[in-house]
């Protein structure tokens, strides 16, 4: 017997199943979903390459790193707010509209074990590309800043982030570490990565793995857990100290992302 839906199954169907008219937000072609399969099984094999590299090679919870940039806008503002039904322009105030539009960049790496770098590198930009030589910023101990034109990382910014994170590592007695990454195009920079194990050979063993393309939101630490609780964490401070305190200015950013970490 052929079933024959009736107008009145449909409308109890939908509501038996919380189905209701939505907005379409992404539209996809029609291989969307076979390519989302191909990149489920590449993260899958990612993971399992990773486990079995750890295990070959000996490497202990704290010698595998994952790190990863953010950026944060130098005044963090919700994009909503409360207001009458029916009205055309919603209006929000800023301190600055300047630093609501503009943001800095972090670089943090966790390890396996939990750990946390012990200092944030912070990248800002800067009208001349350093920080003003009249009055220089009060940087936090726990807090690496660097100027730049612009809060983008480049491939020598990435250097000077491995140097700082692998003579701490030497520091500290590491022989041996994993850094994972993503595909960003200067990670996967081989005459940077081996520049630097050709110069730290005699004093650290240094393995590289880096995450198939699209698929970060699902296995890289940095983003499947680590950065929303961040980010939360960051608007939270910055919501309740903002009525009081010019969030914005460079000082107060910095001493804001020194208290996060």
């Amino acid at each position: 017997m052929r079933f024959k839906a009736s107008q009145s199954w449909a409308t109890k169907f939908k509501a038996r199943n919380h189905i209701v008219s939505r907005s379409i937000t992404h539209k996809v072609g029609p291989d969307y979903y076979v390519k989302q399969q191909d990149k489920r099984v590449a993260a899958d094999e990612f993971v399992a390459q990773v486990r079995q590299t750890i295990q070959t090679n000996g490497y202990q919870p704290h010698e595998v790193i994952n790190f990863d940039q953010s950026l944060f806008q130098k005044e963090i503002k919700s994009g909503r707010t409360l207001n009458k039904q029916g009205e055309k322009k919603i209006f929000g105030a800023v301190d600055l509209i300047n630093a609501s539009t503009h943001s800095y960049m972090v670089m943090p790496y966790i390890d396996a074990s939990g750990g946390l770098c012990p200092r944030l590198y912070l990248k800002t930009p800067e009208a001349s590309g350093t920080f003003p030589a009249v009055r220089r910023p009060n940087i936090p101990s726990n807090i690496s800043a660097h100027a730049g034109t612009s809060a983008m990382m480049t491939t020598s910014d990435l250097e000077t982030f491995l140097e700082i994170l692998i003579t701490d590592f030497i520091s500290r007695k590491y022989t041996k570490a994993l850094f994972i990454a993503d595909s960003w195009s200067s990670n996967k920079n081989d005459k940077l990565w081996n520049s630097l194990v050709k110069k730290y050979r005699n004093e650290i063993q240094l393995q590289k793995m880096i995450v198939p393309p699209g698929t970060t939101g699902m296995v890289q630490p940095c983003d499947v857990f680590f950065f929303r609780q961040w980010k939360s964490f960051t608007r939270h401070i910055s919501d309740a100290v903002e009525v009081n305190s010019k969030i914005h200015l460079r000082d107060h950013f910095l001493a804001l992302q020194a208290f996060v970490h």
